[in-house]
């Protein structure tokens, strides 16, 4: 079974394959994660490696996610591992360029130190604030950040759910209503 974590093992020989080898271009791409955000009531991402595979003579080009398309082909396999043995590992949470109170400047700041997340910079360690200047101040307004968010997402919940709730009720009264007018009718057939 394919591991792309496994970087140990890597044979700089690539797999035997017939015909000629498809061209392969490895990113990392982020995928928004709708039930997670909804739940942190803040957009919530997730780094996805993805591989475009183009075959030699075609201009169409398919993007795939990487570790999907390497359990099924041997050299997209071998050419993932390659690629992930050269690359950082991508962290999940939320990138720092969709945080409001961030300036481009600060983003590439945070970033040269490390931190690549709003999750990153909530929880900050104390060596990292002594390297950035202003560092604290953006730990604390992270944290109230989330919090706000938080906040949001029960209040949007609470708010569903008592939609839900009245739309109950109203189907319950109509459905009284057309019982009471059925008994009426029960009662006058029953009288007459």
């Amino acid at each position: 079974m394919f591991d792309p974590t496994d970087t140990a093992f890597f044979d700089p020989t690539p797999p035997q394959q017939r015909g000629p080898r498809p061209h392969l271009r490895f990113w990392v791409d982020t995928v928004p994660l709708p039930g997670k955000s909804a739940e942190e009531g803040r957009p919530v991402y997730k780094q996805v490696d993805m591989v475009t595979v183009t075959n030699p003579g075609s201009r169409d080009e398919v993007p795939l996610i990487a570790a999907d398309k390497a359990k099924r082909d041997e050299y997209v396999a071998w050419a993932y591992r390659k690629w992930k043995a050269t690359q950082e590992q991508p962290v999940d949470g939320t990138p720092l360029e969709t945080v409001p109170f961030l300036n481009q400047a600060q983003v590439l700041e945070l970033k040269g130190i490390g931190i690549h997340t709003l999750e990153n910079l909530e929880h900050a360690p104390e060596t990292a604030i002594q390297r950035m200047m202003g560092l604290r101040e953006l730990k604390k307004k992270a944290a109230a950040y989330t919090a706000a968010a938080k906040d949001t997402a029960l209040v949007t919940k609470l708010a569903s759910e008592l939609e839900q709730r009245d739309q109950t009720i109203e189907l319950m009264k109509a459905q009284m209503e057309q019982m009471n007018a059925r008994f009426e009718e029960l009662s006058r057939k029953v009288g007459a």
